[in-house]
């Protein structure tokens, strides 16, 4: 088994049995300090300060090297990894030169879009495209606020 993959396992929750076993928010940042960590492209990975629930996550070139399908899996391991372990735990996965975030995770976790690679040496990611979703018409409870970035 290839480092990456052995990392994507490990960070998935382990499997089985395994799954069911607490980590500590810090062994999962020593796991991301890791160098097989490293090889996915992870420059450093912290709590946020002011919300600890918060994973935040810095990643660089290694990470656009991946495939979309890997990038989006593995954001999707690591996002259910730190809610496993970390009451009501959010992840977000920002680019380490610019702080924009690379990954947009929709309703339930589910990775929703992951953001291409940057635009030559020294670019800027392009976003997640899409911040808008679909709302079923009636489904907002009445006098709700129209928020503009939400269609009906």
């Amino acid at each position: 088994m290839s480092r990456q993959l052995a990392v994507v396992a490990l960070l998935a929750g382990l499997g089985g049995p395994a799954a069911a076993h607490w980590l500590s928010p810090e062994a999962i940042l020593a796991q991301l300090d890791s160098e097989p960590a490293r090889a996915l492209g992870v420059e450093r990975a912290a709590r946020d300060e002011k919300t600890p629930r918060l994973l935040v996550i810095r990643v660089g070139d290694g990470w656009y090297a991946m495939p979309a399908a890997k990038r989006r899996t593995q954001a999707g391991a690591w996002l259910e990894l730190w809610r496993h372990n970390v009451a009501q735990g959010i992840v977000a996965v920002l680019d380490a030169r610019t702080d924009r975030p690379v990954v947009r995770f929709g309703p339930g976790g589910l990775v929703a879009e992951v953001a291409d690679a940057p635009a030559g040496a020294g670019g800027k990611p392009t976003p997640p495209k899409s911040r808008t979703s679909r709302v079923a018409p009636g489904s907002r409870p009445p006098g709700a606020p129209t928020d503009p970035d939400v269609r009906d």
